[in-house]
């Protein structure tokens, strides 16, 4: 059910940029769900749930299997190893996804009465053992195969809202490290060097680079290949700021505010 902007949205972290402005940029911040705005909705998720099969050919990666509660082996998943799909009624269905028999995650995906809108409620484990918890608000696009559940069709993903991942960041000579409080964390060099990164099971390096003297970009990479990208960028007054992020597998552009809150 869209893995990659799932896995986003449960680790919403603020990084901040330069060195010069550390003393004004160093503390905790939080961003704000209220404020989370798509900029591109990225291509649709076409989902179908029949004759005990659930399918979707546009998650990554692409799952074909039995919708019977089961779990049953998968791969592509970074940290995950087995996958449930349960038919809950006419109108929901629940996902879970396994790593050596334990939950890694939870997703239940609900469908309007009228059919034309759908809420995905994502619970996950983050690094440090808590449960991070997200919504996204779908808007469906086109109806599924006669005979088919609600769930199935083609679908846009809108609105989210995030449960809040606070971020404690502090940038010394050449390096940013940051901390965030699901258990994230890394210390990458200004240069724009990779550097590993940890408590995230969809992401091992991360690179900096600095563009202006409040704005830096961020590459987050899994085996070297680019998972997403931010731009952050922060208001002179040091108390508030932007994120822009882009999910590379999805093509979902977003943005959001955020503010010091420590």
């Amino acid at each position: 059910m869209g893995y990659a902007f799932d896995r986003t949205l449960g680790v919403l972290a603020v990084l901040l940029c330069g060195a010069a402005h550390a003393g004004v940029f160093d503390g905790t911040w939080r961003p704000d769900d209220s404020t989370v705005r798509l900029l591109t909705a990225g291509r649709p998720q076409v989902i179908r749930v029949q004759d005990g099969q659930y399918a979707c050919q546009t998650c990554d990666p692409p799952l074909l299997v039995r919708a019977d509660g089961t779990d049953q082996p998968t791969s592509g998943v970074p940290d995950v190893d087995t996958i449930s799909i349960a038919v809950l009624d006419e109108r929901s269905v629940i996902q879970t996804l396994k790593r050596g028999g334990k939950t890694v995650s939870i997703r239940k995906l609900s469908v309007s009465d009228d059919g034309g809108s759908a809420i995905n409620e994502i619970a996950s484990r983050a690094a440090n053992g808590t449960e991070v918890v997200s919504r996204e608000f779908w808007t469906r696009q086109s109806a599924g195969p006669p005979g088919s559940h609600a769930v199935s069709g083609s679908w846009i993903r809108g609105q989210v809202r995030d449960e809040v991942v606070t971020v404690t960041f502090s940038a010394t000579g050449e390096t940013l490290t940051m901390h965030g409080s699901n258990g994230t964390s890394y210390a990458a060099p200004w240069s724009g060097q990779d550097a590993p990164y940890t408590g995230n099971s969809t992401i091992d390096s991360v690179s900096v680079h600095r563009v202006g003297g409040r704005d830096f970009e961020e590459t987050d990479k899994k085996a070297g290949r680019v998972v997403r990208t931010w731009r952050w960028s922060f208001d002179a007054s040091g108390r508030t700021g932007r994120v822009t992020w882009l999910e590379v597998a999805t093509r979902i552009r977003a943005q959001a505010s955020v503010r010091r809150v420590g």
